[in-house]
C-alpha cells in the first residue's frame, strides 16, 4: 500500500481563524479546513533543528486578494513571532526553506504565471523580495487545487546564512531553465543566470551544492523532448556575480555518467558527485546501470578523481547483485542521501524497489483495447531501507539492510518502456518511497534515518510506525513510534536532537495538533 503520509501538497492551508493551545511539547492550531505540509518546514541551523515556520490562509480580504499569517515556532514548539500577510486569492505557496539567518517563501499565481520570492528574518520581518515571469505554467501546478495527489518537487535551495537559490523552467524556443539568486538582506539585488539561447538541446537545471564561492548545479541536456539519450553536466556560477566559471560534461573515456546527488567533501571543499554509470553509447531512459559512480572536482570544474563500483564486482561483496545493477529478491537501489562523518567515511542511504506486473494496468488495458489508460501494465514495489558505509577514498566496507513493508506504487501509461534508474525519480517526486529524512547531531558523528512503514504482525490488525535508524561509531540501533490516529491526514519531520515532529490534521475537529516524540537510541 501506499505510504499517506510521503505524498506532499501544493493546496493552500485554508483557516477560518487561528488560535493556539501549548501543552508541553504539543502545539494545536483550531479552525482549520484544509492543511498542507508544503505550508511548513523545519528551520534548520548547524545541522540541528532549531523551530518550524507555518504559513496559514487566515481571511478573505476581497474578491482578490485573501489574507495569511506566518508563525515561527522554537524547537520546543514555542511560538516566537508572527505576521500577517496579503496575497492574490490565486497564489500557492510552493515552497520554504531556512539559509540559517533568513526564511524564504517561494510562491506562485496561476492566473498571471508570476513567481515571487520573500524572504523573512526570524521574527518574522520581511527583508527581501523579488518578482519574476515565467513563460511557461510549471509541472508543478498541473495538479489541480482540488486534488489528492501532491507532488513533491524542490526549487529553493538555502546557501548557509548566504540567502537563496531557486530553479524554474523556461520555454523560448526549446525548454530551458533560469536560476535566481536572492540575498539574505534587501540591501542586494540578487542575480539570475538563463541557459543560453542559443543552445539546440532541451536542458534542466537542479542545485548540487555550494560554498562561499561556487554554486553548483546538474544540468541535464537532450537532443529533443522526447529523445532517451540524456547528457549530464556540473554548472558552477560565481555566487557572488551568478557568472558562469565552467560548465562540464560528467563523462568517462568507458562509460556513461548519470547524477544521483552532489555534496561538498568537508576536508578538501572539492565537489563530489554522486551517480550511476553506464556502458558507452547506452541511454538513461532505456538502458539498466552498471553501477554506482563517484566523481570529484575542484572550484574550477576540473575533475579530481573517479571511482566505479560496479553491482556485480564490488557491490556484490556485501549485498548478492547481477551484473546488470538489479539486485537478487530485491531489486534496484536509490539514494535518497549521504553523510560524511568526521571520521572521513560517508554512509549513504538508500531504499530498494523493483520492477513487476500491476494486475489493475493490465485489466484497464484490456478494457480499453490496448489503448491509453493512463495507467502502466507495470507498477514499482519500494522495499527495505540499506545503509551503506564507504571509506575515504568512496571503497564499500558495508551494507546493512533494514526491512520494511513493502509498498505498491502505480505508474503512468508508458512507464513501462523507461528504465527502472528513471522511474525512481518519478518515485521520488512524488514522494512515494518510504524513506523521510536524515537528521544528524551537530558534529555528524551521529545521525538518524526517519522512514514510515506499514507494520503488520501476525494475527494482529495492521499500523502506521515511524522507524528510526540510528547511526553511531559504526553500528545502528533502531525504534519505532506508532503513529495510530484518528487524524485525517498525518506527516513527520525531523526534531531537535532525539526526537522527531509529528503533525495530525484532524478535518472533523478542524485542528492541527503538532507534537514532539522521544527517539530511542
Amino acid at each position: 500500500m501506499q505510504s499517506p503520509i510521503l505524498k506532499v501538497s501544493i493546496l493552500l492551508a485554508f483557516v477560518l481563524s487561528l488560535c493556539m493551545q501549548v501543552h508541553g511539547q504539543t502545539y494545536t492550531y483550531s479552525d482549520i479546513m484544509r492543511v498542507s505540509l508544503r505550508n511548513s518546514g523545519p528551520i534548520i541551523q548547524d545541522n540541528q533543528v532549531r523551530g518550524y515556520y507555518m504559513f496559514y490562509y487566515v481571511d478573505r480580504v476581497d474578491r482578490k486578494t485573501n489574507a495569511y499569517k506566518l508563525s515561527i515556532l522554537d524547537e520546543n514548539l514555542k511560538e516566537i513571532a508572527s505576521k500577517n500577510l496579503e496575497e492574490s486569492k490565486t497564489t500557492i505557496l510552493q515552497e520554504g526553506a531556512f539559509d540559517g539567518e533568513s526564511i524564504l517563501l517561494y510562491f506562485y499565481d496561476t492566473r498571471t504565471k508570476e513567481v515571487t520570492l520573500k524572504s523573512f528574518d526570524k521574527s518574522a520581518n520581511l527583508t527581501n523580495t523579488k518578482k519574476m515571469t515565467l513563460t511557461m505554467q510549471p509541472m508543478y501546478v498541473i495538479t489541480s487545487y482540488e486534488s489528492n495527489e501532491e507532488i513533491e518537487t524542490d526549487f529553493v535551495y538555502p546557501l548557509k546564512q548566504k540567502g537563496f537559490v531557486a530553479y524554474t523552467s523556461t520555454k523560448p524556443k526549446s525548454w530551458g531553465y533560469r536560476i535566481d539568486y536572492l540575498p539574505p538582506s534587501g540591501d542586494k539585488t540578487g542575480w539570475t543566470y538563463n541557459s543560453p539561447a542559443t543552445e539546440s538541446n532541451h536542458a534542466s537545471s537542479t542545485f548540487l551544492a555550494a560554498d562561499e564561492n561556487v554554486i553548483y548545479s546538474s544540468i541535464i541536456k537532450k537532443p529533443s523532448l522526447v529523445s532517451r539519450q540524456m547528457n549530464s553536466y556540473v554548472l558552477g556560477l560565481d555566487a557572488k556575480t551568478g557568472k558562469k566559471v565552467f560548465e562540464t560534461q560528467v563523462t568517462d573515456a568507458k562509460y556513461e555518467v548519470s547524477i544521483l546527488r552532489g555534496f561538498l567533501d568537508e576536508n578538501t571543499g572539492n565537489l563530489l558527485v554522486l551517480g550511476q554509470y553506464y556502458a558507452k553509447g547506452d541511454k538513461e531512459a532505456k538502458a539498466a546501470s552498471l553501477g554506482l559512480a563517484y566523481v570529484s572536482y575542484d572550484k574550477t570544474g576540473k575533475q579530481v578523481s573517479a571511482k566505479f563500483l560496479s553491482w556485480a564486482d564490488d557491490v556484490s561483496k556485501v549485498l548478492p547483485t547481477n551484473e546488470r545493477g538489479k539486485i537478487k529478491d530485491i531489486g534496484y537501489l536509490y539514494f535518497h542521501e549521504m553523510v560524511q562523518t568526521p571520521d572521513g567515511k560517508y554512509y549513504g542511504i538508500a531504499e530498494s524497489y523493483r520492477k513487476k506486473a500491476s494486475g489493475a494496468g493490465i485489466a484497464l488495458k484490456v478494457l480499453a483495447g490496448g489503448g491509453n489508460t493512463g495507467t502502466s501494465v507495470v507498477e514499482m514495489q519500494v522495499g527495505n531501507l540499506y545503509i551503506f558505509r564507504f571509506g575515504k577514498d568512496f571503497s564499500l566496507e558495508s551494507a546493512q539492510s533494514f526491512e520494511k513493508t513493502a509498498n505498491n506504487v502505480e505508474l503512468p501509461d508508458g512507464a513501462e518502456y523507461l528504465s527502472p534508474q528513471l522511474i525512481a525519480k518519478y518515485i521520488a517526486a512524488w514522494g512515494y518511497f518510504d524513506y523521510s529524512f536524515v537528521n544528524p547531531t551537530k558534529d555528524k558523528s551521529t545521525f538518524t534515518v526517519g522512514y514510515t512503514d506499514w507494520e503488520k504482525k501476525k494475527g494482529q490488525k495492521g499500523k502506521l510506525v515511524f522507524g528510526a535508524i540510528t547511526a553511531k561509531d559504526g553500528a545502528y540501533t533502531t525504534d519505532k513510534i506508532s503513529l495510530e490516529t484518528e487524524a485525517t491526514r498525518l506527516w513527520i519531520s525531523p526534531g531537535k536532537p532525539g526526537y522527531v515532529a509529528i503533525s495530525e490534521y484532524n478535518r472533523k475537529a478542524k485542528s492541527l495538533t503538532v507534537r514532539l516524540e522521544k527517539i530511542n537510541y
